[in-house]
């Protein structure tokens, strides 16, 4: 048998997946693949679903084996590790999450994004979001999450901030790596609000505090400071780390504390991690270049991976 040059671009690209982080890609890479076929699901909805994540790259309908035989080729080459039994604590490992439960939330994510796949994706629009609920319900429920996120992607999908906080907690509860939801999905975010608490940690001159703790030396004191104001967390709208830091700033400067208690408050919150006084910097010069790092980063919010703190399972 001759491959197509697809098909034989598409098992190429596997074994590429299949030889990343140290075999661990064979291992993910073969559990969603003998999930499709372990599954009762027809070969057209396996192709309407695979379609829609590839943007009509690639057709598996089109290989001469059919949809199953391309994915009995797949199989062929990868671990036989089931998800249960697959190692370590990533992304193939499931932890206590509730099947049924797992399914239910997956599918309400894939109707609440339907109506918006309709002037975007090239198949017909109810097909995919079909296609993708037959795969969560009669496949596997985290692979129809991550189908959901690549077709979402792969067509821009707006995505309202409340449904964006359901998928990080499933990503959350089901150990995903952050980036699988947030990295590339297009979020309709709130405006930037400094009175908004969407942080599930620390904020502000507080957070600033912890990034010099320790040895943090590897930075300058002004890099460190600019990493800080751009480290928004993953349920914040880019930009607001800078802006919380700007406004906390602000009215450490508008208040009447002398400069040497602002010191010494500094110093007692990094554990004398970083002594200005040694510097010859006083401290509201000090809070000024704080003030006017967090006004450049909210100019511009730089494109940078948010923090991912971890969330409990919420319902969808």
């Amino acid at each position: 048998m001759t491959d197509s040059p697809d098909e034989a671009e598409s098992l190429r690209l596997a074994g590429e997946v299949a030889a990343g982080a140290e075999g661990e890609g064979a291992v993910e890479l073969g559990v969603d693949v003998r999930c499709l076929l372990d599954s009762p699901l027809p070969d057209g909805v396996i192709r309407t679903a695979l379609l829609a994540a590839t943007r009509g790259r690639f057709d598996p309908g089109h290989c001469e084996s059919g949809v199953r035989g391309w994915l009995r080729r797949l199989a062929g080459n990868l671990s036989a590790a089931g998800r249960e039994h697959a190692s370590g604590q990533g992304w193939g490992t499931r932890p206590g999450v509730d099947e049924d439960e797992l399914r239910t939330a997956v599918v309400a994510e894939i109707r609440a994004s339907a109506g918006a796949l309709g002037p975007r994706v090239a198949l017909p629009s109810g097909a995919v979001a079909a296609s993708l609920e037959a795969v969560a319900r009669q496949g596997d429920a985290d692979l129809g999450l991550q189908l959901l996120m690549r077709v979402s992607k792969a067509y821009d999908v707006p995505v309202g901030k409340e449904q964006y906080d359901r998928l990080m907690a499933l990503d959350t509860a089901l150990g995903f790596p952050g980036p699988l939801v947030y990295d590339g999905l297009s979020v309709m975010w709130p405006p930037i609000d400094p009175a908004r608490r969407d942080a599930s940690s620390d904020f502000g001159l507080s957070a600033l505090t912890s990034w010099f703790e320790g040895a943090w030396q590897e930075d300058t004191a002004r890099e460190r400071v600019r990493r800080a104001a751009a480290a928004d967390h993953s349920a914040q709208t880019p930009g607001s780390a800078a802006a919380l830091l700007l406004t906390d700033t602000q009215r450490l400067l508008a208040s009447p504390l002398p400069g040497r208690t602002i010191e010494t408050l500094r110093l007692s919150a990094t554990a004398r991690g970083y002594n200005i006084d040694q510097l010859g910097i006083d401290a509201r010069d000090w809070l000024r270049q704080i003030e006017q790092s967090a006004r450049n980063t909210c100019a511009k919010p730089p494109r940078v991976p948010p923090r991912h703190p971890a969330a409990p399972l919420r319902p969808a």
